[in-house]
């Protein structure tokens, strides 16, 4: 997607700068099941009782291409399990540390080449204890949904309820050697169960040099009283 394009996970589609009046297009109120984004005169990016927290470059490693689902939560948003399929190292179930931001610290790994795959899952979905019901959610139990918005030099994740946004997490757009921007996906937005930690998943390619499509998987603390929305 090239830059100054929005990104939506799931579903289309704001802009940070959708309160002017320059033809900007703003969600319905359940963005999630609005497919045809529509004119809006109104839709203010509230600021928020924290500064959004700023993912680094750092924090993207680009040796290889890496590939990133998520599969469950712990019922009390601790823990995640994620699948990884990883170009260099093979295919893995994981149970990442959700406490630990903004990479989630992994607690233990099972690869499925050794286990085979239904072994491997039943041993990571024991290893959560109790697992929140459902599939991850876009949208919380306060009805507040995760979208992402294109920025140009970065991606800038907001929580939404209504017509009112506010930023939580921003994402830096990789360049290569030529300073060439890369293009910018997100494969998956999602609460825990709790409604205070976001998990974001991206994907990010680049033509090159050097050539790679890669993804990489985020976490996200949200203070309650850092979405005023009552």
């Amino acid at each position: 997607m090239r830059p100054g394009a929005l990104l939506i996970a799931v579903f289309l589609a704001t802009t940070l700068g959708c309160g002017s009046s320059g033809g900007a297009t703003c969600p319905d109120k359940d963005p999630l099941s609005a497919p045809d984004p529509k004119p809006c005169p109104i839709c203010p990016v509230v600021r928020p009782a924290q500064a959004p927290t700023k993912i680094g470059a750092e924090t993207l490693k680009r040796d290889r291409e890496r590939h990133f689902a998520l599969i469950a939560m712990a019922a009390d948003g601790a823990s995640a399990l994620v699948r990884l399929d990883d170009a260099a190292a093979g295919a893995f179930y994981q149970l990442v540390d959700l406490n630990v931001t903004p990479v989630p610290k992994l607690i233990k790994s099972w690869r499925l080449e050794d286990v085979g795959e239904k072994d491997a899952l039943k041993a990571a979905t024991k290893a959560m204890k109790v697992v929140a019901p459902g599939p991850p959610s876009q949208r919380n139990a306060a009805d507040i949904a995760l979208l992402a918005a294109d920025d140009g030099a970065e991606v800038t994740v907001l929580a939404m309820k209504g017509e009112r946004a506010v930023p939580i997490a921003t994402l830096p757009r990789l360049t290569d050697e030529d300073g060439g921007l890369s293009d910018v996906s997100i494969i998956k937005l999602a609460w825990d169960p709790t409604g205070t930690r976001a998990i974001i998943i991206h994907r990010q390619k680049s033509a090159g040099p050097p050539a790679l499509t890669t993804e990489w998987l985020h976490v996200v603390p949200v203070a309650k009283d850092a979405l005023p929305f009552d």
